[in-house]
């Protein structure tokens, strides 16, 4: 239920003008560190409802959702492959327990709308409610011709009717990707581009206004420049105490944190943008504001060394703590992504008993089919009270290790003599942050504090754990740990055995992480030996991580 985000191997003014984002120099908020506390909830199936199940042929992707004033009533729409066409609809009318699918009464020619289309429910000065639904084009990619196609229902969600696309004037990789009242009744929209057809970097981000309810919206204007950052996914909120407006942004380049900015006249001008902390770097966000007075924000994990990189995440904090750059309380692991970093797009739900309902697309277990729409819900009352039973991960091992191979790796990857890509805390990307070996291996986990005579002077230890892929052509068979007070008597004390189909996308995905667990209570440091072996068929055998914890 609780797991340590930082583990031993981790630890190792408003402006009149367009903001052109600043240089590391000036981005300068305060980094929290990957220490913040973690409610893992992803393993917890009983909170899981399957939206829409992906097979091996149908890909279920991106979707947004939509709560109705009735706090019990909520829409869904996705599409169909990787940006692909639109055309799925789900309601809820129960809080999210249970789905209906509504594609057969939606027009023909939303199956023509293609990438990512967003649900909002849009009050015009008058009062009166419409909902609508956007994507980024229709009929081919990057057409300009038909920028942010439409669907608009005038009656609550019963019958929907197409509309005229916004047009070239609207281009860009995605539709508006959050919509936020003004105090005139207006609605601002923020969404970003490319500079060409074909929307490639820099990236700019763009707002426009409706005041008729979405019917006609404003010529957009540039608010934010891309230089060496590519801000997008912009996400626009109101503050608790209704005075200022702040937009989280995704960074694509990933040389940092994400981004934020403020602006405090409806914006009409914004400040700079700043790195966010630690804790709110990722991608597509989205937030509720709690009765409590915290904000609770779903996306997909980008924070640089998190363990929980590319899942489905929550982080648990107040306004002033993001516009502060301060961690948050915490965070929450809400789905486990077992495909990489391909997921985790929220809409996010406020009930009125105070349920969260976060529904994202993701591959939520292991196989061959691709990624499903899942929904999962949680209230803060549950996971404070598991927050309250984290523990500080260890500081540093009383023993340090140094670790050694036979046979040697491949140089095809890492020709470190020492290793040091087994326990330098970076285990995402395979092929700079692994070690490859051509067959079976062993590595030696040798422990720097010895007597005369080779016994383990000190030091208790926990845990130990790998991290390694596993995909047709790298796929290990066992892997079996041996431990012991000498290292010419070493004992077995655990084996696993890879019972994981293939990894889709191969060494572009998280690899797998196993756990041997050290039986005996406070067991003194010890020397170890992992043996690995490599599947029949397998080429080779590629290793992310080893992680010798701390009792």
């Amino acid at each position: 239920m609780i797991k340590r985000e930082a583990i031993a191997g981790l630890l190792a003014a408003a402006l009149a003008a367009v903001p052109v984002l600043s240089d590391a120099a000036n981005v300068a908020l305060a980094r929290s560190q990957p220490d913040m506390p973690l409610v893992d909830l992803s393993g917890e199936t009983s909170r899981h409802v399957i939206i829409a199940q992906g097979t091996e042929e149908i890909y279920q992707g991106h979707p947004t959702s939509l709560l109705m004033p009735d706090g019990q009533t909520i829409f869904c729409v996705w599409n169909i492959g990787h940006g692909g066409a639109a055309g799925p609809m789900a309601r809820s009318d129960d809080g999210g327990l249970t789905w209906k699918r509504l594609d057969d009464r939606l027009p023909p020619g939303f199956q023509t709308h293609l990438n990512c289309p967003s649900i909002y429910r849009i009050v015009d000065p008058d009062g009166r409610e419409r909902l609508w639904v956007l994507s980024a084009w229709r009929g081919e990619r990057f057409n300009s011709d038909a920028a942010m196609p439409r669907l608009m229902s005038d009656d609550g969600g019963r019958n929907w009717k197409e509309m005229p696309p916004l047009g070239p004037e609207f281009r860009g990789i995605m539709a508006f990707t959050s919509l936020v009242r003004l105090k005139n009744g207006a609605t601002l929209g923020l969404y970003h581009r490319g500079t060409e057809k074909g929307e490639k970097p820099p990236f700019e981000i763009m707002q426009s206004l409706t005041e008729d309810g979405g019917l006609t919206w404003s010529a957009p204007r540039v608010v934010v420049k891309g230089d060496g950052e590519l801000p997008c996914e912009p996400y626009v909120f109101r503050s608790p105490d209704g005075e200022e407006l702040c937009c989280l942004m995704r960074e694509n380049s990933r040389r940092g944190h994400s981004l934020m900015m403020f602006s405090r006249d409806e914006g009409q001008t914004w400040t700079k943008p700043v790195e966010t902390g630690w804790g709110l770097t990722g991608d597509r966000h989205v937030g509720v504001l709690t009765k409590d007075g915290r904000l609770v924000i779903a996306f997909r994990d980008q924070a640089p060394e998190s363990p929980t990189r590319w899942h489905f995440v929550a982080w648990v904090g107040t306004y002033d703590d993001l516009k502060q750059g301060r961690p948050g309380a915490y965070r929450i692991k809400l789905l486990h992504s077992h495909a990489g970093p391909d997921g985790g797009y929220p809409g996010l739900s406020l009930l009125p008993d105070g349920a969260i309902v976060a529904l994202t697309y993701i591959q939520y277990r292991f196989g061959q089919e691709k990624r499903s729409v899942v929904a999962t819900r949680f209230k803060l009352a549950e996971t404070d009270a598991l927050e309250k039973q984290w523990d500080l991960p260890p500081e540093k091992l009383p023993v340090g290790y140094t670790y050694k191979t036979e046979p040697a790796a491949s140089t095809r990857i890492h020709k470190d003599p020492m290793l040091k890509n087994l326990k330098d805390g970076r285990f995402s990307k395979a092929g700079t942050e692994s070690v490859q070996y051509d067959g079976d291996v062993s590595v030696y986990l040798n422990p720097d504090a010895v007597d005369a005579v080779g016994n383990v002077l000190t030091g208790e230890i926990g845990n130990v754990k790998i991290y390694i892929w596993s995909a047709r052509d790298y796929q290990f068979d066992t892997a079996a740990l041996f431990a012991g007070r000498r290292a010419d008597a070493l004992e077995l004390v655990g084996e696993v055995k890879n019972e994981h189909p293939p990894q889709e996308g191969g060494s572009d995905q998280m690899p797998l992480e196993f756990m041997f667990p050290v039986n005996k209570p406070k067991t003194e440091a010890q020397f170890m030996r992992l043996d690995i072996k490599r599947k029949p068929g397998s080429k080779r055998i590629l290793l992310g991580e080893i992680v010798i914890e701390e009792r």
